[in-house]
C-alpha cells in the first residue's frame, strides 16, 4: 500500500476515517489509474486535495479543465502532470484565475514588444502604423498560446505565485535587453517558449548568477542559460567569487 502521512490527511479530510487501510490502499491504487500518475506520485496530489481521494467525479473535471487549458490531449496530460502532480487538485475557478494572470503578464510584455516595433523607424513603420488595431487583436489569442506551451513545458509555473514570476519576468528583461548586453538580448529573443519557460520557472537564486555576470561584465563569455543550468559546484568552480556576492 502506498505510505502516506496519515495525521496530516486524516486531518484535512475526516471522511477518510471511514476506510480501512485495506480500502485505502485500494482508493489510492484507483487514483494512480485514473490519472495515470505513478503511485509514488499520488501522494502529492492527494496532499493538495485529500477530499479528491473520495470525489473521483470532480478529479476527471479537474483533468477536463486542465487539458483544455494546457491545449493538450487528455492521453498527454499525465506526462504533463506527472512533474507536478498537485496541478489536478485545481478547480474550474482557480484554474481560470491562474491562467488570465499568467496570460496578462505575457500580454503586458508582447504588447510592450508590439508598441516597440511601432515605434522603430523602418521599412514596415509606416504600414505597421496604419493598422495598430488589426495587429494588436491577435495579441490576447497569441498570449493565451504561449501561456499553454510554456505550462506544457514547465507545468510548476501553475502553481506559482504571479507577483514572484512579474519580478523574475522584469529582472531578466532588464539584464538582457539590448543596452544592457546585446548578446544576451538576442539569444533571448531566439530561445524557444520552452526555454522561456524554464527560465521563469528557475528559482531567484540562479538568475542572481545572471545579475552576477552583468555586474562583472561578463556577458559576452557565456550563454545565459548554460549559465543558469550549471551546477552549483561548476558555477562556484567558474566564478569563486559568486557566493561571496550573493551574500553581500
Amino acid at each position: 500500500m502506498i505510505e502516506l502521512r496519515l495525521a496530516e490527511l486524516l486531518g484535512r479530510c475526516p471522511e477518510v476515517y471511514a476506510l480501512s487501510p485495506e480500502a485505502l490502499g485500494a482508493t489510492l491504487e484507483a487514483v494512480a489509474e485514473l490519472t495515470g500518475l505513478q503511485p509514488h506520485q499520488v501522494p502529492q496530489l492527494v496532499a493538495a486535495d485529500p477530499a479528491l481521494l473520495l470525489q473521483p467525479d470532480r478529479l476527471k473535471d479537474n483533468m477536463r479543465g486542465l487539458a483544455e487549458a494546457l491545449c493538450v490531449e487528455p492521453r498527454q496530460l499525465p506526462g504533463v502532470v506527472s512533474r507536478e502532480p498537485g496541478l489536478l487538485a485545481l478547480s474550474g475557478p482557480q484554474l481560470e484565475q491562474r491562467l488570465e494572470a499568467l496570460e496578462e503578464l505575457l500580454l503586458g510584455a508582447l504588447e510592450a514588444a508590439f508598441e516597440a516595433a511601432m515605434a522603430a523607424p523602418g521599412p514596415g513603420t509606416r504600414r505597421q502604423r496604419q493598422a495598430p488595431d488589426a495587429a494588436s487583436r491577435t495579441l490576447p489569442a497569441a498570449a493565451a498560446a504561449v501561456v499553454a506551451a510554456m505550462l506544457v513545458a514547465a507545468p510548476r509555473l501553475l502553481g506559482q505565485n504571479v507577483g514572484a514570476l512579474v519580478a523574475k519576468w522584469q529582472l531578466l528583461a532588464a539584464l538582457c535587453s539590448k543596452a544592457a548586453a546585446p548578446t544576451w538580448a538576442a539569444r533571448l529573443a531566439a530561445a524557444t517558449v520552452p526555454e522561456r519557460a524554464e527560465l521563469l520557472d528557475l528559482p531567484f537564486t540562479h538568475l542572481a548568477r545572471l545579475r552576477y555576470l552583468s555586474d562583472f561584465g561578463l556577458q559576452g563569455e557565456v550563454d545565459p542559460l548554460e549559465a543558469v543550468r550549471a551546477s552549483d559546484e561548476l558555477f562556484q568552480l567558474q566564478y569563486p567569487n559568486f557566493k561571496q556576492w550573493l551574500r553581500g
